[in-house]
């Protein structure tokens, strides 16, 4: 369920206050890591060549290393459905990923 477009609410919004917004939702299974980091690609490469954000490579390669750590948290402690929430306003990169996990996460001994 991948969404790179915005609603016409969200481009009004965007329009106003700058902020490219994007969703999508995972099932968690084979591969869906790969399409996550995809996601995340193809939202800054969306919000550079359409809202004509500067976003560099480097930016994307740590973005997508987040996204595939956030991903792999919930292959391994919270199987199941996930939501990525990708949010930019041309300076900073908010990611969001809610798991289905009753539990809330905590920090383990080193």
């Amino acid at each position: 369920m991948e969404q790179l477009t915005m609603t016409s609410q969200e481009r009004q919004e965007a329009a106003v206050t700058g902020t490219v917004r994007g969703s999508t939702g995972y099932d968690m299974t084979s591969g869906e890591i790969a399409h996550a980091r995809a996601f995340v690609r193809d939202f800054l490469d969306t919000a550079q060549s359409q809202r004509g954000l500067n976003v560099s490579a480097r930016a994307v390669e740590i973005a997508q290393l987040v996204v595939s750590e956030l991903a792999t948290n919930v292959c391994k402690y919270a199987p199941g459905p996930c939501l990525l929430d990708l949010e930019t306003d041309g300076v900073l990169l908010d990611i969001v990923m809610w798991d289905s996990g009753p539990v809330l996460p905590a920090a383990s001994p080193a």
